[in-house]
């Protein structure tokens, strides 16, 4: 029986490398425990544009209100299927995408759009993040970003698409209403209603 007493040489690169991408992620000083939220694994094969996260598939810059700071210049996407704010690691390429622990970001920015994560205990709808389309001292419009999903298959490839099926919470003087469904005339209305109160 041969016996290659070098082999374990081979695995030496490795455990360096291994060890220096737990360092990289680790080395982040600020912003650390942002990064140790769960990892992240996308189940849902897409084929063409009609995907799960908000804006482009791709991810983009944000920030992140985190543990009473904000983050930013990170990387990050929504999911608007799982309600989950993901991040990818700027300093460990090849890094596994995180899920930001909710309970310690109740804020992020996203291009020109603002979340805010809303936990009314008590009314169905009003938990998760919300796009904040308008506020003012006393009221604010709200606005659910949700996706239903729809199992395909072609030429025997199982995939899915997303459809939005966004609804709104409206605040005023402390209490929350969920309104299912908005037309364009009605939200332009209630935003007349909280620019004109302010």
């Amino acid at each position: 029986m041969y016996i290659n007493h070098f082999a374990h040489l081979k695995l030496l690169p490795l455990c360096f490398l291994s060890l220096f991408s737990s360092l990289m992620l680790w080395g982040q000083s600020s912003s650390s425990a942002l990064f140790e939220g769960p990892t992240y694994a996308d189940l849902h094969r897409t084929i063409n544009e009609r995907h799960k996260f908000l804006g482009p598939y791709e991810f983009q810059q944000g920030s992140v209100y985190f543990d009473g700071i904000w983050q930013e210049s990170i990387e990050i996407k929504y999911d608007t299927y799982q309600d989950l704010l993901l991040l990818k690691h700027p300093n460990a390429p090849g890094a596994p995408t995180v899920i930001v622990n909710s309970n310690r970001a109740s804020q992020f920015k996203l291009g020109e759009k603002s979340f805010h994560f809303i936990h009314e205990e008590g009314l169905k709808g009003a938990q998760g993040y919300f796009e904040l389309l308008a506020a003012n001292s006393h009221s604010a419009l709200l606005k659910k970003h949700r996706a239903r999903i729809q199992r395909k298959q072609a030429s025997g490839l199982a995939y899915y698409e997303f459809k939005q099926a966004p609804y709104y919470l409206y605040y005023e003087k402390g209490v929350y209403s969920v309104i299912k469904k908005m037309s364009p005339e009605l939200e332009a209305i209630y935003l007349s209603k909280i620019s004109k109160e302010e």
